[in-house]
């Protein structure tokens, strides 16, 4: 005998129901993704408040490292399209703001956002430049926690937590892009992200938003699987 399919419908509707629970435990809409008074800030609160300011038809560009997995497991998609951009796979640390000035010169009438961590946006600042002179139409978000944590993370399983080249000096971004003609917001608690989002969406220049990051936050290792 041959077992019937279930209906499309059915699986839909169950796996609508299985994502919810993740983001009410997990994700979004997770008690802790809805604190405004952390600090330093969870990365979970940047994608809550990213998400929540960005129009269904924006466009999120993801750096490669920790921003990426934050970004890819728990950012929303909301409608077809090339509507989320990201190195999968290909560790090209820097790709995230040539790409994000790209896309935005590209479909200007879309709103681009660049979320990226600071040793990636480091290895590119340069280009700040570029978009200030082009007029690019975009917001780069930078999880500032002052090391490598992808490569620092990989250091502490693998090799006993002996460390080498993924700490170094904070630096205050905010400053810096307003040194290239950009608007900078520096963001040191949760309850300041939505103005923060707020202010760089009315923006007429490129904006970057500095989130000052717990320095220890990683991803979670788990699956929707284990929400079955």
């Amino acid at each position: 005998t041959c077992t019937r399919a279930a209906p499309k419908t059915t699986q839909r509707d169950s796996v609508s129901a299985l994502s919810a629970k993740w983001r009410a435990e997990k994700g979004i809409d997770s008690d802790l993704a809805r604190d405004r008074a952390t600090k330093p800030i969870h990365p979970i609160q940047v994608i809550r408040a990213m998400r929540d300011a960005m129009a269904d038809d924006d466009v999120l560009v993801c750096d490669s490292g920790f921003n990426q997995i934050w970004g890819s497991q728990y950012f929303e998609v909301r409608t077809s399209g090339r509507c989320y951009l990201g190195p999968r796979g290909f560790g090209v640390m820097g790709y995230g703001t040539p790409a994000a000035i790209s896309r935005a010169l590209a479909t200007p009438e879309q709103q681009v956002v660049c979320l990226t961590g600071d040793g990636g946006f480091a290895m590119v600042i340069q280009e700040l430049e570029t978009a200030t002179r082009s007029g690019a139409n975009l917001t780069i978000v930078v999880m500032n926690n002052s090391n490598m944590q992808f490569i620092k993370d990989n250091q502490r399983i693998l090799f006993e937590g002996r460390y080498i080249s993924t700490d170094f000096s904070e630096l205050d971004y905010a400053e810096i892009a307003r040194a290239f003609g950009c608007r900078g917001i520096r963001v040191e608690i949760s309850g300041e992200l939505d103005a923060a989002f707020a202010e760089a969406r009315a923006s007429s220049k490129p904006t970057v938003i500095d989130v000052r990051i717990d320095d220890e936050a990683t991803p979670e290792r788990t699956s929707l699987q284990v929400f079955k």
